[in-house]
């Protein structure tokens, strides 16, 4: 037996945590990794990760979907997509926002969530 009844409940941590993310220039990246565990501190291999973004459209990702790994994990990139500036730029400042949500064992749970501030400096 498993140790407990019904389902495992998912327990997720992200790295960096839930919160603000500045990429200060053109090119700026930011790894995400989040890990998936159940209740038990196991692995969750095959968890859904979908992550959903709002706001600027300067910001990139490196994938909107997968799922974890082995290990539990899966990680996925956010970028700063502004040109470079040239001669006469002035700076420009755009917020985005990125959601992960995970889904294992017919639950879905918060994953993550962030508020990006992207920077392209003036020239």
């Amino acid at each position: 037996a498993n140790g407990y009844f019904g389902l495992p409940t998912l327990a997720v941590t992200a790295s960096p945590a839930s919160g603000a993310v500045a990429l200060a220039r053109p090119g700026a990246t930011q790894a995400v990794t989040i890990t998936v565990k159940d209740n038990a501190g196991k692995a969750v291999k095959g968890a859904t990760i979908n992550i959903t973004q709002g706001g600027s459209t300067n910001l990139g990702l490196s994938t909107t979907t997968g799922s974890t790994l082995d290990d539990g994990t899966f990680t996925f990139y956010m970028t700063n997509n502004f040109a470079a500036p040239v001669a006469g730029d002035t700076e420009l400042v755009e917020v985005g926002t990125v959601i992960v949500t995970v889904t294992g064992y017919t639950q879905t749970v918060s994953g993550a969530n962030y508020t990006v501030t992207l920077t392209r400096p003036a020239f």
